[in-house]
């Protein structure tokens, strides 16, 4: 794989990783379809790694706040962290990590090899539009983030893993659904992004292994496209979510879910 194909990639991932249209989802399409080659562990893993970092960007405050009640909280004489709303979210971050966790260690492959068919692909796709566009009708209450709140937005990022799922689109819908305000139903959605990344890339990097030496630049295409389109496609959504526009990707999803199945079905 060479540099403009490594780019192209990053810019897949960047966009579809954050926007509510699920990447792996596209990656299956876009193999069937358009003949799309199987990119290599090693390029897939600095992918992800250029997504994680535009997520960590955007976040930096959060992130930072997040890390220093949670450490400080944990050393003697650290109440004043553990009263800080960084030590709750950490909490919630952990707790909502195990449903993903599970399925990653456990069930991943399975569960990818069963449902990566490209006709369960777009109807997976319809449902997204489906989940995106009942956020119509969620209703925003003032409250804290709950560890409730976390375990339940935790299992939708779990059920992500079907492709054609969105998990930045399944997540926030469950924050909203739960009366989450809008911001803070981003802001955990992409903070659980975190560790799920990160052990997606760990659980693929042990393979890099056994795959073949890596170019040097696909990669660097491939990390720096990922970057920067992640987290221009990152600030967007934000926006989008601010305003209350969310079920507007529904659409989209639907349209190539069903655009999907007339080619298939052709």
């Amino acid at each position: 794989m060479n540099f403009l194909e490594g780019v192209g990639l990053g810019v897949l991932q960047g966009l579809t990783e954050f926007l509510p249209v699920s990447s792996s989802g596209h990656l299956v399409l876009a193999k069937a379809l358009l003949g799309l080659r199987e990119q290599g562990i090693a390029l897939e893993v600095t992918v992800h790694f250029g997504t994680l970092l535009a997520i960590i960007t955007v976040f930096h405050a959060e992130v930072w706040k997040v890390l220093r009640d949670f450490l400080g909280g944990l050393l003697p004489g650290g109440s004043r962290f553990r009263e800080g709303r960084g030590w709750r979210w950490a909490w919630g971050i952990i707790v909502g990590s195990v449903p993903a966790g599970l399925v990653g260690v456990g069930l991943r492959n399975q569960v990818e090899e069963a449902f990566s068919s490209p006709t369960l692909v777009c109807l997976a796709l319809i449902v997204t539009g489906l989940v995106l566009r009942s956020t119509r009708w969620a209703k925003v209450k003032e409250r804290e983030v709950r560890l409730l709140d976390a375990l339940l937005v935790g299992l939708a990022q779990a059920l992500s893993v079907l492709p054609g799922i969105s998990r930045s689109g399944a997540t926030i819908s469950v924050g909203l659904w739960r009366g989450l305000r809008r911001k803070e139903a981003a802001e955990l959605s992409f903070l659980l992004a975190l560790p799920a990344i990160l052990g997606a890339s760990a659980l693929e990097a042990k393979e890099l292994l056994f795959s073949p030496p890596p170019s040097a630049p696909a990669l660097l295409g491939g990390l720096i496209a990922a970057y920067i389109s992640g987290y221009l496609a990152l600030k967007l959504l934000l926006g989008v979510v601010r305003r209350g526009r969310l079920e507007g990707f529904s659409y989209y999803c639907w349209a190539l879910g069903g655009l999907g199945l007339l080619v298939l079905w052709a």
